[in-house]
């Protein structure tokens, strides 16, 4: 620039279509690596990464330029004269063309692999992934929207493919038929989100709603449809709010009074009750801690508090119900005590005696009735004493 007796600052023009010749190549370089045919058709996921390089090589090419420009101004500075003061536009129009339209190419890409699951773990070129299994009683409405959503996806592909005018080449203006894919983009993701709503209606367990979740999760690409699996997951995290608080409920409602059987006796059985609510609680919080799909958010902190401070009173309550049975065992004196202790668990009734004599207990019973270790009700059943 500065020796140059053709490229030089008496003629800048020269200079500036250098440059852009340099753009030119750099797009055919570009071009020589992309395959159409594997966007439309083939690998999704190798046809990204070549987009990428392109727009990085692009990016790459003005970052230099830029630099360039910088230091020949430090260099130069009592010089204006020598700065490249070029037009940005005249040197970048195409290469900023071709970048945004590898750009386009790759919303195509995202689309085949969100919308047709193309990718690298296909059995074949072309063939589209196959659907997760859904379950419950919409899992067939949900396989069968999400189908369908595939079928209006392959036709806007099958429309951009045939245009008529290669599409890699920038100075090309139709290519406004993107516009119209880019708008059917759009109602494609409407519609996944609904089918997304869908299949949340029926949800009611923590344990469904991961399920779910992970589901999606697998299947979501776009970022949008990423952003509503995103909101699914705190609305998972509320679910096990919820749960949380239910069991909160039940456990104030009835921890004066624990619903008991008649065999289970009062104080382990108090203990027993809450451990199995507390059982509910650990483990749908198991579920959501150990799921890599649910990422960390205001609703995750409120859940964890919810968690710590029910399983806090659930444990003080069996604590405190053990202190009780301790206290009653300290209530009796020890004779008192040594005969419980020496009552038999099981015994053998006079009803049994008449029912044995007539040999009607079975082979296996025989032994245990005979030692008085079970015993048979007036409905023939076996009983504890």
């Amino acid at each position: 620039w500065t020796l140059s007796g053709y490229y030089n600052s008496a003629n800048p023009d020269r200079l500036a279509g250098l440059l852009r010749k340099i753009s030119n190549e750099i797009i055919k370089r570009c071009c020589a690596k992309i395959t159409l045919e594997d966007v439309f058709v083939g690998n999704a996921e190798e046809s990204m990464v070549t987009l990428e390089a392109s727009i990085q090589c692009g990016v790459l090419w003005k970052c230099t330029y830029r630099k360039t420009a910088a230091a020949i101004e430090v260099a130069y500075a009592r010089r204006p004269e020598l700065h490249w003061t070029f037009d940005d536009a005249s040197i970048f129009a195409q290469i900023d063309a071709f970048v945004q339209r590898c750009r386009d190419l790759i919303e195509v890409c995202e689309g085949q692999i969100q919308f047709c699951r193309k990718s690298s773990k296909t059995v074949a070129k072309g063939v589209n992934g196959e659907l997760p299994r859904f379950g419950g009683t919409k899992g067939h409405e949900i396989a069968k929207a999400l189908l369908e959503m595939q079928s209006q996806f392959q036709q806007q592909v099958d429309r951009l493919q045939n245009v008529d005018y290669n599409i890699l080449d920038v100075q090309t203006s139709h290519w406004q038929d993107y516009n119209v894919f880019k708008n059917a983009i759009k109602d494609l993701e409407v519609m996944y989100a609904n089918v997304m709503n869908t299949a949340f209606e029926g949800v009611s367990r923590v344990r469904d709603g991961v399920t779910v979740l992970e589901t999606f999760h697998s299947l979501a690409r776009r970022d949008a449809i990423q952003r509503c699996v995103e909101k699914k997951a705190a609305d998972v995290f509320l679910l096990f709010i919820r749960t949380a608080e239910d069991v909160r409920h039940d456990f104030d409602e009835h921890r004066r009074s624990p619903p008991l059987r008649s065999n289970e006796p009062k104080w382990a059985g108090a203990a027993l009750w809450a451990k199995s609510l507390a059982q509910i609680v650990q483990d749908a919080w198991w579920l959501l801690r150990n799921s890599t799909h649910l990422a960390r958010a205001r609703e995750t902190e409120e859940a964890e508090a919810t968690y710590r401070q029910l399983m806090g009173v659930l444990n003080d309550y069996k604590v405190s119900r053990y202190r009780h049975w301790v206290e009653s065992l300290d209530a009796i004196d020890s004779i008192s005590l040594q005969s419980k202790l020496e009552s038999p668990l099981m015994k053998r009734t006079d009803y049994i005696s008449k029912v044995t004599d007539r040999g009607n207990t079975r082979d296996g019973c025989e032994p245990m009735l005979k030692s008085g270790l079970i015993a048979k009700s007036k409905d023939s059943f076996l009983e504890c004493n």
